[in-house]
């Protein structure tokens, strides 16, 4: 006789990964996704799961920085909250998108009007080795900046 499984925990989810590996949800009825860290039923486990229970865990997307106007990330915003944006193809868009997510990474806080065609040759040579990498980075740039032959 097999035994009888245990009773999930409220508000508890489980799901496979694209990868194989079982990862844990909390999650009320209405509120936000907080994944729970380690395996079930480990001692960290249980301290995100209790404090998930308690409320304390904060909303990341409530944490997110505000970007300063006219940053390289206030126009990397704009930018993707364009209509020019919105209207890329779908895998065009997802290979600028993954540029201007290393770009704001590298650089974000930089003044856009301070960038400079030394900057834009810096992520030529930094994307030297992939391919279609530089080629790319610069069709992304030349839509913010006027740079020529850079």
């Amino acid at each position: 006789m097999s035994p009888m499984p245990k009773k999930r925990l409220p508000f508890i989810q489980r799901e496979t990964s694209r990868h194989g590996r079982v990862v844990w949800y909390f999650r009320r009825p209405g509120g936000p996704r907080i994944r729970l860290p380690e395996t079930y039923d480990t001692p960290a486990f249980w301290h995100a799961y209790n404090a998930a229970l308690a409320g304390e865990v904060e909303d990341k997307r409530a944490a997110l920085p505000q970007h300063r106007h006219g940053s390289l990330s206030w126009l990397i915003r704009q930018y993707k909250q364009s209509q020019a944006f919105c209207e890329l193809a779908d895998n065009t868009r997802k290979t600028r998108d993954a540029i201007l997510r290393q770009i704001d990474q590298s650089g974000g806080a930089l003044t856009a009007a301070n960038i400079t065609a030394k900057h834009i040759r810096e992520g030529l040579e930094k994307r030297a080795g992939e391919p279609g990498g530089q080629r790319n980075f610069l069709q992304t740039m030349r839509g913010h900046f006027p740079m020529g032959r850079a």
